[in-house]
């Protein structure tokens, strides 16, 4: 199903899986541990949280986000101020003077984007999707940040330090962003819509938040729809067996990498 009016906490709620844990099957007992375990929730955290709303539903930022005022929280008088601070606002999520004006400053430069503006301005946004994955049985969901129906396309903000075309790359590699996207497509194809396309809108942490929209190409979605299935079916059998793996079962062979073998068969002169 898919739904417009569904709260952050109550996604959160929502039972299923999704894709930032699916990618912990990768590693099963990683995934146990996060299940066991709910995750803390951090200034980095709370700052995207910041930034996504900013961008995508700027008129909810104000009730939601807090600018901490100037007070020495190391002092008594200053964490008195703080604590009155946090009771009387017990919805809103405070953020530091410069976390609170970066948020609004990467909005900007994003909303100023003419390619990234004409993809937000036609796009439904904060969307919850939940379906059964047919293979497997396992219900999943996800919260897209935006989709735009008319143009088939799924847009998703992310932060990055860098995101010129050589750099933004590795870090969607290793963090897993190729498999959030091929998870999103699916959500959408799943719930009767006919999504095309997965579009990222990197912007930098750093002045002048610099923009950068890239498409993921088909080939990379296709592959990465693989590995989801793949870790959605390892998914079902752990939990089916209740095991939940590390690195390695028992004992295995290892060996140093094949460049540093090539460099001390070079030094020794001779290959094994």
């Amino acid at each position: 199903m898919l739904r417009k009016d569904v709260s952050f906490e109550d996604y959160r709620n929502l039972e299923g899986m999704n894709s930032s844990m699916l990618k912990l099957m990768k590693v099963p007992f990683k995934f146990k541990y996060a299940l066991d375990y709910s995750r803390p929730d951090t200034d980095a955290l709370k700052i995207g949280r910041a930034i996504h709303t900013a961008i995508l539903e700027a008129f909810k930022f104000n009730d939601e986000f807090l600018c901490l005022p100037e007070m020495d929280r190391r002092t008594t008088k200053g964490r008195e101020m703080y604590a009155e601070l946090v009771s009387q606002n017990p919805d809103k999520t405070i953020l530091k003077p410069d976390d609170f004006n970066m948020a609004l400053d990467v909005a900007t430069s994003v909303r100023s984007n003419v390619h990234a503006n004409y993809l937000l301005d036609g796009a439904m946004t904060e969307v919850t999707l939940d379906w059964t994955h047919e293979e497997t049985g396992i219900q999943c969901k996800a919260r897209v940040d935006a989709y735009n129906a008319e143009l088939g396309i799924v847009i998703d903000i992310k932060t990055t330090q860098d995101a010129s075309p050589g750099g933004f790359p590795r870090k969607l590699f290793a963090y897993g962003y190729h498999l959030q996207a091929a998870y999103y497509l699916e959500a959408l194809r799943a719930n009767g819509e006919d999504a095309k396309h997965f579009v990222f809108v990197a912007v930098e942490k750093d002045r002048p938040y610099c923009v950068a929209l890239y498409r993921l190409d088909d080939k990379t979605i296709q592959l990465s729809k693989q590995e989801n299935d793949r870790l959605l079916r390892l998914y079902a059998e752990c939990k089916r067996t209740d095991s939940w793996p590390g690195y390695t079962q028992g004992i295995e062979d290892i060996s140093i990498p094949d460049y540093a073998t090539n460099t001390m068969e070079e030094t020794y002169g001779q290959s094994l």
